[in-house]
């Protein structure tokens, strides 16, 4: 029985891919968040990027900065 659930564990790991959460100030990049993103969409990560964010570039408020996040999954450009 623990051989097939380390399998089973093997195979979800394969399965995700790595996606973005990126903060952009205007047209500029200010930071890269790394996410897990699954065949079904569902993404592991996205709510630590604005956590993750706020740790490394305190001088920017999210709200009042003009700060504009997109999420990026695998494969787009």
């Amino acid at each position: 029985m623990e051989p097939l659930q380390l399998k089973a564990i093997h195979l979800c790991e394969e399965a995700m891919m790595e996606g973005q959460v990126i903060f952009y100030k205007n047209d500029r990049i200010i930071y890269r968040h790394h996410i897990d993103v699954q065949e079904d969409d569902y993404s592991k990560g996205v709510n630590d990027a604005p956590i993750a964010f706020q740790r490394n570039y305190a001088g920017f408020d999210l709200a009042s900065d003009d700060i504009h996040i997109r999420f990026k999954k695998p494969g787009d450009v």
